[in-house]
């Protein structure tokens, strides 16, 4: 590196610099004096993008590079530089924003000469020219940087055929770009600074987003042929680059990988509530994709990125470098390729997620990374094991207020509004709303939407109830005629429970011919679906049925063994039912496994198919009485029937026991086909569980407090009575005893009047549980009301009858509601039968309770 140079050296460096060519020498021996000369080293860095401009720099030695940052792509190199070449200048320009454009860093260890603003703007005062040069040149810097960067460009071979089309336009803050209703004649680029975009809706204005760096806006009116439909103020100083329409729609019609990253990108600006956004352009994991970086209002950054075309979403929040991080990751092989997530936790706050392949929930996943809000333990443990974060499926919802596209902050209402303008697709959604574009997870929510979906209403038609826990539902279509169905077909059932639509899968059992859909549900307690259907369900109610999906796993003429535990036994019932119904059915032999006797469903139909043809075989066994089906039985049946599908099906247990049977027999791959009917499978609802404690719960205090009060009225009356009297003497007449006899007729009426809900749902809106848990609460009172109004004494004949029938109420229907909740732990027969017996025992104490509250109030006013 030589030293430093001297005035005249500096003099001769500037003679031969074409900027500086019409200068006299009185005027560039001034410059001279007044340049600094600067040294810099290998790999530092001059200045970063968006720093204030102060100087200009000219190379004298060295080398440097010019580039920019993209957060999915990282640097970008826009150019080299080296000796004689200049740069910094564009930001000293007249009427620029007075930012640096790019980085600078060294390459090469390098002299520079550093020439302050002041002077340069000296230099463009004697020379006019000069400064249209240097525009032209910025323009030139500005068009390569946006194919570099902007993802809009991305990839596209535009770089001569742009030249001379772009014009560069800056505004200050709060300056109007374009007005909403003004005819659309330019299309617009951000290169820096942030603008609104307003809608007027009534008398006020709508903010429907903020647009930043590398985004576009102007675009919709160009393609469409219609007025703006929106107004762009700038909310910062401005600087964009436009674009005649003519010139943007002969590109748009020429490129058609433009048209679909325009139809990509444009929605996201339709997120006000997200901040300001930039999007960019790159690859991930070697594929094309986009990525949108949120600057939200927190000063939170997150970037979210989609791979074109595929179902691949990465998304993490920038800057977190505090904490420990836990990752969690979810694998499995599905029939439609791998299924990946990712999540990245610290203090059990999303900051990261990697999803590969569909997942409906994604949606309420990108909110909590954009909330920062800290998820459960449980559901923690829940994404290990499963691969999701919530128990609960929210499928469809049909409520106006209903947010559909949680990325975008879409609700029905909106999305109905568009498909009223003429929205008639997905991806007429898409372009207007911006729905689905950003992780794709709401995608089967908006085929419902615009009309494209498969499911009809059907009302009930028949329940059978086979066991105390299993019933066989029958629907009929309500409006449109039935699909046909396959033999080991599935239909997605769909209900609203609890103001949400909740979607399960159901094996259809009933014979292809048939006018019905049948389906066998066993009941868990726990279970949101399982529990609606069995305990709310009404033949008013109506449910939404798609077609049959899905093909069978065993062909009408292939032989089959099914081994079967418990409510497994939907696929073989749907099998033998198919069978018996042909001349000469292939072979199909049951092996059905129950606890008792009564827990068989179908009992007669079922051994009825052994008297219809020598193919046909069903052995129920009940593994109490005969015990399991051991390892032995299992290797001569299927050794028996070498040429056989085998069919395993039950609980998880179950299957686990006949698969490790059948691990010696060396079946070839793909004879065996298994299926779990595990008890919750994901539909757990913690509310329930929580609701059935509280029963439990108050059902102990009621028969608590009902216990002290029948053993203080025995023993204590005496007592009771003097610790009383005084507060008696003060209540001459009565008041207190009216008050409390009015509480007790009160109360019974409100107990009256919600039990009512479990025969007429119609008419009462809200969860069965949370009904039964306000009937159960207020027996505690009614027992503490009764005790002060009747002061522990029981009185003549009716009195005593009528207190005799509020405990025995009380008292049983607290017994009952135990029963029930144990039920949900040991669901059999006898505990059944016991709940009716408390049932049917809590009514008979009932019927007389009228009269005698009748008769009692009569005697106390009138006698």
């Amino acid at each position: 590196m030589p030293t430093n140079p001297n005035t005249s050296e500096i003099f001769d460096i500037l003679s031969r610099v074409s900027l500086f060519a019409n200068l006299d020498k009185y005027e560039l021996r001034t410059i001279a004096q007044r340049a600094e000369v600067q040294r810099f080293q290998r790999h530092q860095l001059i200045f970063r993008e968006g720093d204030i401009g102060l100087s200009m720099y000219l190379i004298v030695t060295g080398e440097v590079e010019v580039f920019t940052n993209s957060p999915d792509s990282g640097e970008i190199r826009l150019a080299v530089l080296q000796r004689g070449n200049y740069f910094g200048e564009q930001s000293l320009l007249p009427n620029s924003l007075g930012k640096r454009n790019a980085s600078i860093r060294v390459l090469q260890d390098t002299l520079l000469l550093s020439i302050a603003g002041t002077d340069f703007q000296t230099l463009l005062q004697h020379d006019p020219q000069l400064i249209k040069t240097l525009r032209k040149t910025g323009e030139a810097q500005t068009r390569h940087k946006m194919l570099q960067e902007f993802v809009l460009f991305h990839n596209l071979p535009l770089e001569s055929t742009i030249e001379g089309w772009l014009e560069e336009q800056q505004f200050d803050a709060g300056q109007v770009i374009l007005r909403e209703g003004d005819i659309g004649d330019k299309f617009y680029l951000v290169i820096e600074g942030v603008a609104r975009a307003i809608r007027q809706v009534g008398t006020q204005d709508k903010l429907l987003g903020r647009i930043g760096k590398g985004s576009f806006f102007g675009e919709l009116a160009l393609i469409k042929q219609a007025p703006r439909a929106a107004t762009i103020v700038a909310e910062t100083p401005l600087r964009v680059v436009t674009l005649r329409g003519d010139l943007f729609l002969s590109l748009y019609g020429r490129f058609p990988q433009l048209r679909e990253q325009m139809e990509y990108l444009s929605g996201f600006y339709h997120q006000p509530q997200k901040g300001v956004i930039t999007l960019h352009g790159g690859q991930f994991m070697g594929l094309d994709s986009f990525t949108a970086v949120y600057h939200a209002p927190t000063g939170i950054q997150v970037t979210a990125t989609k791979v074109v075309g595929k179902a691949i979403f990465n998304m993490h929040r920038i800057g977190i470098t505090h904490g420990e991080t836990t990752r969690l990751v979810f694998e499995k092989e599905t029939l439609d390729g791998n299924l990946y997530r990712e999540l990245h936790l610290q203090d059990q706050r999303i900051i990261g997620v990697l999803s590969m392949g569909e997942w409906l929930d994604l949606g309420r996943v990108h909110d909590l990374v954009m909330e920062g809000k800290a998820i459960y333990f449980w559901q923690s443990a829940l994404f290990r094991e499963k691969g999701e974060l919530w128990l609960e499926r929210e499928a469809r919802n049909y409520s106006e207020d209903t947010i559909i596209c949680r990325c975008m902050g879409l609700n029905r209402r909106e999305l109905n509004r568009c498909v009223a303008e003429g929205c008639d697709s997905i991806e007429s959604l898409a372009i207007k709303t911006g729905a689905s574009r950003v992780c794709g997870a709401c995608a089967p929510l908006l085929s419902e939407i615009v009309g494209r979906t498969d499911m009809q209403v059907w009302q009930l038609l028949e329940v059978i109830q086979n066991t105390p826990t299993v019933k066989t539902l029958r629907f009929k279509p309500r409006d449109e005629t039935i699909t046909p169905a396959k033999v080991g077909q599935i239909i997605q059932l769909e209900a609203q429970i609890r103001g949400r639509w909740l979607q399960r899968s159901y094996m259809l059992t009933a014979p292809t011919h048939c006018n019905y859909y049948e389906i066998i549900v066993q009941r868990n307690a726990y279970g949101v679906f399982s529990s609606w259907l069995h305990e709310e369900l009404t033949y008013q109610s109506f449910v939404r049925i798609s077609k049959p999906e899905g093909n069978p796993a065993v062909a009408d003429e292939t032989p089959v063994l099914f081994f079967v535990g418990g409510i497994g036994i939907a696929p073989a019932l749907a099998i033998l039912r198919s069978r018996a119904q042909q001349l000469n059915p292939a072979f199909c032999y049951v092996d059905y496994s129950a606890r008792k006797p009564d827990e068989f469903i179908y009992q007669e139909e079922l051994r009825h198919y052994n008297e219809i043809s020598p193919n046909l075989h069903v052995k129920l066994r009940s593994t109490l009485s005969q015990g399991r089906i051991t390892a032995c039985e299992v290797n001569q049946l299927v050794c028996a029937h070498p040429n056989a599908q085998v069919s395993v099906c039950g609980s998880p247990h179950y299957v686990e026991s006949i698969s490790s049977y059948l691990e010696g027999v060396n079946l070839p791959t793909g004879q065996v086909h298994v299926e779990e009917f595990t008890s919750h499978t994901g539909w757990v609802d913690k509310s329930s569980i929580a609701l059935r404690r509280g029963l439990w719960v108050s059902s102990v205090l009621t028969l608590s407090v009902l216990a002290l009060y029948l053993l203080l009225s025995v023993f204590a009356k005496g007592y009771l009575s003097l610790w009383l009297r005084p507060l008696l003497e003060l209540d001459p007449d009565n008041s207190i005893q009216h008050l409390t006899g009015y509480g007790v007729l009160g109360l019974i009426f409100g107990s009256l009047t919600i039990s009512l809900r479990k025969y007429y749902p119609k008419f009462f809106k809200g969860n069965y549980d949370h009904w039964r848990l306000g009937h159960s609460v207020l027996g505690v009172p009614i027992v503490l009301l009764l005790a002060i109004h009747s002061e522990l004494h029981w009185g003549g004949l009716l009195t005593s009858l009528l207190m005799a029938c509020l405990l025995a109420i009380m008292g049983v229907g607290a017994v009952n509601a135990l029963v029930s909740v144990w039920l949900d732990h040991e669901n059999s027969s006898r505990w059944q039968r016991l709940r009716y017996t408390l049932h049917l025992l809590h009514l008979g104490f009932f019927l007389p309770l009228p009269a005698l509250l009748i008769m009692h109030i009569i005697a106390a006013f009138y006698y």
